[in-house]
């Protein structure tokens, strides 16, 4: 079974190698060979999504603006975007050259790292493997690869699993701003299940619901008012803490609540009491030096419709349109489209669909959580229909980035039944998590 992970810019070798490779493992009961792959830009590839030398990144990645707040750091961002447009171009571009006989110097990466030619490269990996179908589980931008692999390839699917479901046409068209329309509702979850847990489990929890949100409310507003500065002991690096470093703090916890929602409310009753203790917690996380530093944009700016001729009044509304959409991750969202206006490169290869398909030869298993935070239901929904005859909808009444990140036995059961026999659930068949962020055991089983 192939494996493959988010971002995009995720690596398959990593997801396979730490904790969600044997989680998958024992979903399956140990009945395939689990195979990690870095798709192409990303870690171990080469030629790889590199375009700055690790101390040069270290210093240009620092004054990164992650998350969008204001109209002036739309602009900001479009001006460092163009500096990296111009490095990466350098550096990735080679001389355009279609030669056989040319060095990877002159054929340059950046036109070959969409996820239309790593779909053809899954055939490849399975086919090197002695193996004639494809058997893959992917999650969030995985799941687009997935799309784009099984409508381009449907005589190649054995049994696919698609979860965190990202609408594969949506992405394709640079409309992605609808994919956050319910990461408030997760803070939502947040705030209910914070409140019905109390303060002896939640720190910030109040009496009701509406004196919890008010209460969170006023922690960010607190923040942006006064950021909290942290000078830690000798030898490590002081910090300020920022609303901006806070939200990316919450981003990251949104995509697994059961895991990082205790967490996440102790770190804002740390900042509402302006504890250093915030420090260890909330520190920038480090830049990523290594290889593949770009294959966000390599990957996303050549699967999506060519936006170089934005304006920066188009760019301006395409954030307002994002922050209205979410609160919660609206800047950072609204930023990775951006992203793409400035990008050199056009594929040398695409796949502009139909991202579906009536003639798929084996089975397609989609699933999500009702609540996500970046990839709704309705995508899913949506990508299920495309896929009429071979495939069925999964949910688990959970907030969550992909199902597999909620203790659901009666998931597990429907995966284990798929990979095992092939097994489809009925089409839209909802499963109730085991475990609620800050409640604990809740066990009911098929919704």
């Amino acid at each position: 079974m192939i494996a493959s992970q988010g971002g995009p810019g995720g690596s398959g070798v990593d997801m396979v190698l730490g904790p969600q490779g044997p989680q998958i493992s024992a979903l399956v009961k140990g009945q395939y060979d689990l195979v990690g792959f870095d798709p192409r830009g990303v870690g171990h590839t080469l030629p790889n999504a590199t375009c700055f030398d690790a101390a040069s990144y270290t210093l240009w990645s620092a004054t990164e603006v992650i998350s969008i707040d204001n109209e002036a750091q739309v602009s900001l961002t479009r001006s460092r975007d163009e500096v990296i447009g111009a490095t990466c171009g350098a550096a990735l571009g080679g001389t355009g050259s279609n030669d056989t006989s040319a060095s990877l110097e002159e054929w340059g990466g950046g036109r070959f790292m969409n996820t239309a030619q790593v779909a053809n490269d899954m055939v490849s990996i399975t086919a090197a493997l002695g193996q004639e179908k494809v058997f893959y589980y992917g999650v969030s931008y995985g799941s687009i690869l997935g799309q784009n692999f099984a409508a381009m390839h449907p005589d190649k699917v054995g049994l696919i699993m698609i979860d965190g479901v990202l609408d594969a046409q949506t992405w394709h068209d640079a409309e992605i701003n609808h994919s956050i329309q319910d990461a408030d509702k997760v803070v939502d979850t947040l705030i209910e299940l914070c409140t019905r847990a109390g303060p002896d489990v939640c720190p910030i929890a109040e009496k009701t619901k509406a004196a919890t949100e008010a209460r969170y409310q006023k922690i960010w507003k607190d923040l942006e008012a006064n950021p909290l500065p942290i000078v830690g002991p000798a030898g490590t690096v002081p910090v300020v803490i920022t609303t901006d470093l806070l939200r990316i703090d919450l981003h990251t916890s949104l995509y697994h609540p059961e895991a990082s929602f205790a967490s996440l409310a102790q770190r804002l009753a740390y900042v509402e009491a302006r504890d250093a203790t915030a420090f260890a917690s909330l520190a920038a996380p480090p830049a990523s030096t290594g290889p593949g530093a770009y294959s966000q944009h390599a990957i996303a700016c050549s699967d999506m419709a060519d936006i170089s001729n934005m304006t920066l009044a188009d760019a301006i509304e395409s954030w307002r349109e994002a922050s209205k959409t979410a609160k919660s991750n609206g800047g950072i969202i609204g930023r990775l489209k951006l992203q793409c206006i400035k990008w050199p490169f056009r594929p040398a290869f695409t796949y502009d669909g139909p991202f579906g398909s009536s003639d798929v030869a084996g089975k397609i298993l989609v699933s999500n959580a009702v609540f996500d935070s970046i990839t709704p239901l309705s995508d899913a929904r949506k990508v299920q229909k495309r896929f009429p005859k071979s495939s069925a909808l999964l949910v688990v009444n959970s907030a969550a980035h992909g199902v597999l990140q909620v203790t659901s036995a009666c998931a597990n059961e429907v995966i284990f039944k798929f990979f095992s026999g092939g097994e489809l659930p009925k089409n839209g068949l909802v499963c109730e998590p085991d475990v609620l962020p800050f409640v604990g055991n809740v066990t009911k089983g098929i919704s």
